[in-house]
This record gives structure tokens, C-alpha cells and sequence, in this order.
């Protein structure tokens, strides 16, 4: 045994007993590749490093023999390295280039890595990590070639988009979705989350909303990811910065939410949390400019809030959704009657109930407590936790359904 394969195991079992290809092109964040490679092994990984002759420019080849101890591709040979690697488990391309996404997107297959990537393409897991200058990422060709793949099921990584710079996520993070598209139980699903608060606008300046954090909303997007799934975050004008992994959708005004929504479910998901805390009442007539201050009196006429999430449903009618109903102040009776009467309707599937009116777990706390209700009126009781564990509760609970 080759001695870099002592590490084998000794993080974790995760990946034992599977063999990923660890494909490199040719962006200068290729350094990052051996750690990558590492710490795939320290969860119980076999990996076998694939690599186009740009990506050459950055690591050596010999490099990438000490990290994985296997041989690795350079060339496609006799030996038709292709076919016997297109049996792995699963194919990362980390990093991949604009380049590389564009020729996967069209069936152009020149190089080890793109002939690998289309041996396996729709038949093995395939992750996909950009890295790349900003303007080529944000490029319309890039953008619909990105879109292309994952239309074919592979799943893409949202890079750190910092600058002009859309950069690699940190080795561990890539690790951590590796091992939840081979175990999660949400692997190959699409799943869309909202989260965070709508704002109103009462003039050019001033808005009215609510006090929702947006914090349970992300801790279900990072739950669903480390289940596997490929999450699409709506996120509103939430207090918490959102979390890197899904692909991000920003929105403020409930109208905003509304576009996103009909825009995002003509692409069809397998599951929706609506989470989000949209603000139930707005101006009839926001006022133009700035209202001035020195204005005795300001009378606001405020009309209703369209249900969104009742309409969830009409425009995805095969999704399983999971509502969210907020009451404050009353017994953990009316909470559960009133959220069933909630999911029928929204015509949900669950719904997650609680109070925001009882201590400790407020409206934008850390801590919630609640329950979470079928169709068949089975309760579910959230005792109060973080909303980090509260979050992975909900989604077991969704993934058990499916």
C-alpha cells in the first residue's frame, strides 16, 4: 500500500468503500487539489486524480500521485483509462474552468477530463466546482451552459464570489457535499427554500416588515444541502448573512418574492419550504420621494398581502411543500388547529407551526419550538432547540415522506 493511504478513514467512514475521480483543469486554484484529494481519503475515499493538460501548468501530476497514492491520468491510452474510471462512484471537477463547463454543456469531449466527465455524465454522481474570474462566471454563455448541466443532473457548487473573482469553496466544504450526494437522503432532489422577512415601502426611504431574522430559512437551506439535495434560496431582507452553497435568489418586497417564485417553479422542485415571513399588509398608494418630516400628520390606508404560498401548489402541483404558520400568544390547541386549517389552504403537504409570542423564542431568536403537522393531522412536537437542529429535524421528516 502506497504510505499517503495511511490517512484513509481517519475523519470519518462516510465515503468508505467508494472510489471518486478527482478530475483538475486549468484555473490557478488547482493548488488546492491535493487537500481536496486528502480529505476525500480521511473520510474513507478511493481517489484517482484525473487532469487536462492546462491544469498541468499549475500542479504536477507527481504532486497528485503523493496526495491520492494512485497513478494519475493524463492521457487517454490503450489502457482506456476512460472506461475503467467511468465505474467510479462519482466524478468531481474541482476546479473547473469556463472552459470546461461550456465543452461538458456541448458534448465536446478533447481532453481526459471532459472524455471522463461525458463517460460518466447521467449515469454517476457528478459535482461541479467552478473557479474562474468573475466576468467569465456571470457570462451569459457560462451562465446557460451552468443551467444546461444541471438539467442533466449534475450538481453545481456555487463559487465565493468575492471581487472579481468567483472562487473555490474551501476544500472541507467540497468534501462535505461529496459525502451528502453519496449518503444523503435528498440526493438527486431539488429543493427551494425562502427565508427572510418582505419589506413594503411606505415612500423612497421608509419601509415597514416584520422581525424575522431569516435564520431558520438558512439553517434549512444547509440542512437540505448536507442531505444532498440542490437548493435554491429565496432570501428576502433577512438579519443573517445567507449560507454558501445554494444557489443564492435575493428579493425584497413581496411582489419581488412573487416573480421569484413563478419564475423558480416553472423549473419544477421536488420539495418547497416556504419559510419565508412575508409582510401582511402594504401601502395602498407608497408615496413618491421622501415624505418630510416636519409633516404633522401621515394617515397610511394598508391592504392585504397576497397568500403566496397558496399559490405554491398551482404553480408546481408535483412538489412537496411545507408550510409555515407564526401565531402569538395563544394555546398549543389553537397553534395546532390553526396551522392544519393553514395547510388545507395552501394545499400543503406539512406545515411547522409555533409561537413567536412565548419567551426565549421570539421572532428572530436562535431557539424555536413548535410542531409540525401532516395531512393526515399527525403532530410532530419540536421541543424547544437550535434552529440549526430544529432545521435538520424538518427536513428527516420530509426526506422519511418522499
Amino acid at each position: 500500500m502506497h504510505p499517503s493511504k495511511g490517512i484513509k478513514g481517519s475523519e470519518g467512514r462516510e465515503l468508505e468503500g467508494k472510489r471518486i475521480v478527482l478530475a483538475l483543469t486549468g484555473s490557478v486554484a488547482a493548488y488546492r487539489a491535493p487537500d481536496l484529494a486528502r480529505g476525500l481519503m480521511r473520510h474513507g475515499a478511493e481517489v484517482v486524480a484525473v487532469m487536462s493538460e492546462r491544469a498541468r501548468d499549475f500542479v504536477s501530476p507527481e504532486l497528485m500521485k503523493w496526495a491520492t497514492g494512485n497513478e494519475v491520468v493524463t492521457e487517454l491510452t490503450g489502457e482506456l483509462e476512460h472506461v475503467k474510471l467511468s465505474e467510479f462512484d462519482m466524478l468531481i471537477i474541482a476546479p473547473c474552468t469556463a472552459n470546461t463547463v461550456c465543452k461538458l454543456a456541448n458534448g465536446i469531449a478533447d481532453t481526459p477530463v471532459t472524455v471522463i466527465a461525458s463517460s460518466m455524465l447521467g449515469r454517476k454522481p457528478l459535482l461541479l466546482v467552478p473557479a474562474m474570474h468573475r466576468c467569465l462566471f456571470d457570462s451569459p454563455t457560462t451562465s446557460n451552459c451552468l443551467d444546461r448541466l444541471k438539467g442533466l443532473g449534475v450538481v453545481v457548487m456555487e463559487p465565493l464570489l468575492e471581487g472579481d473573482k468567483a472562487k473555490m469553496p474551501p476544500p472541507e466544504e467540497v468534501v462535505k457535499r461529496a459525502i451528502s450526494m453519496l449518503k444523503g437522503r435528498l440526493s438527486g432532489l431539488r429543493v427551494l427554500v425562502t427565508a427572510g422577512p418582505t419589506l413594503e415601502h411606505l415612500d423612497g426611504v421608509r419601509v415597514i416588515t416584520n422581525r424575522s431574522s431569516g435564520k431558520m430559512g438558512c439553517e434549512l437551506a444547509k440542512a437540505a444541502l448536507e442531505e444532498g439535495a440542490e437548493v435554491t434560496l429565496i432570501y428576502g431582507f433577512g438579519r443573517v448573512p445567507p449560507p454558501p452553497g445554494p444557489r443564492l435568489v435575493r428579493v425584497e418586497t413581496s411582489e419581488e418574492l412573487a416573480k421569484a417564485l413563478e419564475e423558480e417553479l416553472k423549473e419544477g422542485y421536488d420539495v418547497v419550504f416556504f419559510s419565508s415571513a412575508v409582510t401582511d399588509f402594504r401601502p395602498a398608494r407608497p408615496k413618491r420621494g421622501k415624505v418630510s418630516s416636519e409633516v404633522g400628520e401621515w394617515e397610511l390606508k394598508l391592504v392585504r398581502v397576497e397568500k403566496l404560498v397558496d399559490g405554491v401548489k398551482r404553480l408546481c402541483p408535483e412538489t412537496f411543500l411545507v408550510a409555515f404558520k407564526a401565531e402569538y400568544g395563544v394555546s398549543d390547541e389553537e397553534l395546532i388547529d390553526r396551522a392544519y386549517r393553514k395547510l388545507l389552504e395552501s394545499n400543503a403537504d406539512m406545515v411547522f407551526a409555533n409561537d413567536v409570542g412565548r419567551k426565549g423564542v421570539e421572532m428572530g431568536s436562535d431557539e424555536v419550538e413548535g410542531f409540525l403537522i401532516d395531512k393526515d393531522k399527525n403532530v410532530v412536537a419540536i421541543r424547544r432547540m437550535s434552529k440549526r437542529m430544529a432545521a435538520k429535524l424538518l427536513v428527516e421528516e420530509v426526506a422519511k415522506r418522499l
